[in-house]
């Protein structure tokens, strides 16, 4: 479903949601024979797929030289396979506001927080340590836009910060030059620090392609 509404001549909410499910997600894989010496079978089954979410948002001045924007957002979903399975909640809460200061410059700022934990049913194939969790990321970030020569040279200026629950702390500064001659066409130069923190499997998992015995 989707429900939006006008609040005002320049602001607008929209609230929206889905649940979705899948009884017949038919699953034919091989997995390793626990405690046998490389041996596998043969699993048929019908995997557990669904979940759901739900999205609020509201915006003031879509398009205009200045406004904000919020953003509230909740996903939950569940998998079972023959490989394992997972439960995840995910919370989702995001802010940014948007001005024209002086006669040049645009500025843009914001801030975020993600919440999510999950609940792994380890299987043969795939399983984690611990098989609950939950982690953050809290992000912050500012870039200005600068006009240095009208509909000509145009020099942005900007930075994300994070903190991520399993790396800590990271900035992700970024410049960006761009030369527009004629209307249809951009030369752009750009410097940026871009970081990747590690994913759930990358801290806690491990993939078992098999079962070795071997005589002591």
């Amino acid at each position: 479903f989707r429900y939006d509404r006008a609040m005002d001549a320049d602001t607008t909410m929209t609230v929206q949601g889905e649940a979705y499910t899948h009884p017949t997600a038919m699953e034919s894989v091989q997995v390793p024979v626990a405690g046998a010496d490389r041996q596998f079978q043969q699993v048929e089954n019908d995997d557990t797929v669904n979940g759901g979410h739900l999205l609020y948002r509201m915006v003031r001045g879509f398009g205009a030289p200045a406004g904000w924007r919020l953003r509230t957002y909740y996903d939950r979903t569940r998998r079972d396979t023959a490989r394992f399975g997972v439960e995840r909640d995910t919370l989702d809460f995001d802010f940014r506001r948007w001005q024209h200061w002086g006669e040049r410059n645009d500025l843009m700022w914001g801030a975020e927080y993600l919440w999510t934990r999950d609940h792994v049913d380890n299987g043969p194939v795939l399983f984690m340590d611990p098989d609950k969790r939950a982690w953050s990321q809290a992000n912050l970030f500012v870039q200005n836009t600068t006009t240095l020569v009208p509909d000509r040279w145009f020099l942005m200026l900007g930075s994300k910060f994070t903190w991520h629950g399993f790396a800590g702390y990271a900035a992700q500064p970024n410049l960006r030059l761009w030369w527009t001659p004629t209307s249809d066409q951009t030369l752009w130069f750009s410097v940026s620090r871009p970081v990747r923190f590690p994913s759930r499997f990358e801290e806690d998992g491990q993939v078992g392609l098999g079962m070795l015995r071997t005589a002591l």
